[in-house]
């Protein structure tokens, strides 16, 4: 089941709220960063990954607790309707690319970023594709590695 636009901008509004000084993510990178940690050969645990998503402080992150399991629930279903998709119709994925506002310019830098940092989470999972004998799927995890 497709997301909403009404819980996409949800979950980007939630996003644009926490502190930018802590480099959380946008809704760009959020879902890099989900389809990343979805594709990844091994198990990466919620607890191991979230932090990621809100930046350095989790503490200041959040205005109070309602805002915290708010942001919270909106990451996890993102995550959720990420993982069925994913699960049942691959096909029909598209990822959250933002777009420049003055040139209209699609921005996947974004997109890409976050699919890499949640490679770095289990690099020798990644390197055992490299290592793998199949040379495609080995030379599009050492680009994204590098």
């Amino acid at each position: 089941m497709p997301h909403t636009d009404q819980e996409l901008e949800t979950l980007a509004g939630l996003l644009r709220d926490l502190p930018i000084e802590n480099d959380g993510m946008t809704i760009s990178e959020v879902d890099g960063f989900v389809a990343g940690l979805l594709v990844c050969p091994e198990m990466i645990m919620p607890s191991e990954w979230l932090p990621f998503v809100w930046g350095d402080d989790v503490v200041e992150s959040f205005k109070d607790e309602v805002h915290l399991k708010t942001t919270l629930n909106a990451v996890m279903d993102h995550y959720n309707r990420i993982a069925i998709l994913l699960a049942t119709s691959p096909d029909d994925y598209e990822a959250l690319f933002g777009v420049d506002p003055v040139s209209d310019e699609t921005l996947w830098e974004p997109w890409i970023s976050g699919f890499e940092r949640a490679m770095r989470l289990k690099p020798d999972s990644w390197e055992d594709i490299v290592e793998s004998g199949d040379d495609e799927a080995a030379s599009c995890v050492q680009c994204l590695l590098r």
